[in-house]
C-alpha cells in the first residue's frame, strides 16, 4: 500500500483512487466529523472523512467517486462538526485533471494553438497565395512573418507551461541543497 499523504492532494485524476490524512489537535476525531467539500462554478462534491482511532481523519475518493468528477479547477474548504458547532481547518485549490478511460484531448489551449501554427506554417511553405477573392468576397492569409511571430510566441507560453508542469510535479518531493 503506498504512504498515505498528510496534505490535500493540489491535483488529482479523475477515476483515481486518493487518501489523505488529517489530524487537528483542537477537533480529535473521537469528538468531531470532518466533511471535504470540493467546488466551482459548475460542480459540487462531498466527501466525508472516517475518523481513526489515533483521533485523526481518513479522507479517501474511491475510484468510483473520483470517475464521476469533471475535470477543471476547484477551491475545496474543510469543516469540522459537532452539535451545531461548524469550524472552517483549511481551505486551497485543487486541479482534477480527465479521467482517461476514454479518448480525450487534454492539451492545453496554448499547445492546441501552438499544434495549429505549426500545421499552418507547414502548409504555407509551399503556397504562394496571400490572398484571393471569391465573389465579393475577399480572403487574406496571414503572412509567413505574422505566422512565424504567432508560433515564436506560443513556442514561449507552451515551454512556460512545462516548466511549471516540472516544478508542480516537484511540489512534496525532497530536494537536497548543498552549500559549500
Amino acid at each position: 500500500m503506498a504512504n498515505i499523504l498528510t496534505i490535500e492532494p493540489i491535483k488529482l485524476r479523475a477515476g483515481d483512487t486518493v487518501k489523505w490524512k488529517k489530524e487537528f489537535s483542537d477537533y480529535p476525531s473521537s469528538e468531531w466529523t470532518l466533511e471535504y467539500t470540493i467546488y466551482n462554478s459548475n460542480n459540487y462534491y462531498t466527501i466525508n472523512a472516517t475518523a481513526q482511532p489515533d483521533n485523526s481523519f481518513l479522507i479517501e475518493i474511491p475510484s468510483t467517486l473520483s470517475a464521476t468528477f469533471a475535470a477543471g479547477e476547484y477551491k475545496w474548504i474543510a469543516r469540522v462538526k459537532k452539535s451545531g458547532e461548524v469550524y472552517t481547518v483549511g481551505s486551497g485549490t485543487l486541479s482534477i485533471l480527465p479521467n482517461i478511460t476514454s479518448a480525450i484531448d487534454d492539451r492545453s489551449h496554448v499547445k492546441k494553438v501552438l499544434d495549429a501554427l505549426e500545421r499552418a506554417l507547414e502548409g504555407r511553405a509551399e503556397r504562394t497565395d496571400l490572398e484571393y477573392w471569391i465573389g465579393d468576397k475577399r480572403i487574406r492569409h496571414m503572412t509567413h512573418e505574422e505566422l512565424y511571430m504567432a508560433w515564436r510566441r506560443y513556442k514561449m507560453l507552451y515551454e512556460k507551461e512545462l516548466q511549471a508542469e516540472k516544478v508542480s510535479n516537484a511540489i512534496g518531493r525532497n530536494v537536497k541543497v548543498r552549500f559549500v
